[in-house]
């Protein structure tokens, strides 16, 4: 928080206790109060970052033990959280959909490979959130047009996308949002 004058600060939960409603608790209201005090601009926005739900076949134990393997039931969990504790506050100018937009994609032909470990996101997955945050923070919904300015700048040759891969992570952002 000191090292810059930040315009913009992300806040989410973490991955196994975004779903759990109890862990946002006064947790969260100490935490806004904290950076509140502590950032160096004044102006400086609040963004919601939420998360996504564990990969069908995760072993992790939350997953397993909260949600016996059951990756609706977990996302359905972390959409009730945000909610029911992000949507009310004030102190948030916008929550980023993460989690749907990577929901939806495994809706598609990319399937529930979208994390490296079950849980992490991994490339795909990854531009999957940096395009839905880029079309939340511009207010602009994702085209082929904007994907492809994007898509300009420095990015992995591992993420070569193809004609069909756009028009379904468009089609999953937008709707996400």
């Amino acid at each position: 928080l000191l090292d810059e004058d930040w315009d913009i600060i992300f806040i989410q939960q973490g991955a196994a206790q975004a779903p759990l409603v109890d862990t946002y608790q006064n947790y969260l209201d100490t935490l806004m109060e904290y950076v509140q005090k502590t950032k160096t601009n004044p102006n400086a926005r609040f963004v919601w970052n939420m998360t996504w739900a564990y990969q069908s076949d995760s072993t992790q134990k939350v997953f397993a033990e909260t949600f016996q393997g059951d990756q609706m039931a977990m996302y359905n969990s972390i959409l009730n959280a945000v909610q029911e504790k992000i949507v009310p506050r004030t102190d948030f100018t916008a929550i980023i959909p993460t989690g749907t937009a990577v929901q939806n994609a495994r809706t598609s032909y990319f399937g529930d490979r979208l994390t490296k470990d079950t849980y992490h996101l991994n490339n795909l997955g990854r531009a999957i959130a940096g395009y839905t945050l880029y079309s939340i923070l511009t207010g602009k919904p994702l085209t082929e047009v904007n994907l492809g300015q994007i898509n300009s700048y420095d990015v992995p040759e591992i993420l070569f996308l193809s004609d069909t891969d756009r028009q379904v992570i468009i089609e999953c952002v937008n709707a996400a949002i």
